[in-house]
């Protein structure tokens, strides 16, 4: 089985919608407000980090600090 990562709000929104393919699909997050249909056991949250929002510089800097 093929297991596709979709990371953040736009590849949440884009892994919500793909149903009928024989994939695995995980998401990646620094929130769930994306992710409130999807079984939490797929999701992998990043520590630390609340959402991005319009403020992403902030969200990269987590993300190299979780590195």
């Amino acid at each position: 089985m093929l297991r596709i990562y979709f990371c953040g709000g736009a590849g949440s929104n884009l892994g919500k919608q793909i149903k009928d393919l024989d994939i695995q699909s995980c998401f990646i997050d620094t929130s769930t407000s994306n992710l409130k249909t999807v079984d939490l056991s797929q999701v992998y949250l990043m520590e630390g980090i609340d959402g991005a929002g319009k403020h992403r510089a902030t969200t990269y800097e987590g993300f190299k600090k979780s590195a």
